[in-house]
């Protein structure tokens, strides 16, 4: 069952569910891919490409598939059910991502000239530069 919108389920369903074996896909995990979509095609309109769609699908699939692994594993480590597992990932995630935005800061107010960037993706194991085909994948910090 898909919750298609912000705690469509009740707790008290959402128990009666889990009794019956039937799992409820958290409404952010069941629209990311909506979503996903839409930055995949804000970021070709950006750049003016236009990227293979096979290969946007099979990247769209593979970050689906990551992410409901994520949950599911999450999930299974803190015996919760999807939706606590999804809110728990992403607290997770935004908090890797504030560690690696003030970890840029700090690099960059350090360096300076030329070479700056070149010493950014030297000392932070976490920079990546979008590319056509790994513009899904979330720095590894972010994992």
């Amino acid at each position: 069952m898909c919750e298609l919108t912000g705690a469509a389920v009740s707790r008290e369903a959402k128990q009666i569910l889990k009794e019956r074996g039937i799992e409820v896909i958290p409404d952010n995990l069941a629209s990311s891919g909506g979503l996903l979509v839409s930055l995949s095609e804000m970021l070709q309109n950006s750049t003016g490409q236009v990227w293979d769609r096979q290969l946007e699908q099979q990247n769209l699939n593979d970050q689906l598939a990551r992410s409901c692994a994520a949950t599911r594993e999450v999930a299974r480590l803190h015996d919760v059910d999807l939706a606590t597992a999804s809110d728990i990932l992403a607290l997770r995630r935004m908090h890797a991502l504030a560690l690696y935005r003030d970890q840029l800061e700090t690099l960059s107010a350090q360096l300076t000239g030329a070479s700056a960037a070149s010493a950014l993706t030297n000392r932070c194991s976490c920079f990546r530069t979008m590319t056509r085909t790994a513009w899904l994948r979330p720095p590894s910090c972010m994992d």
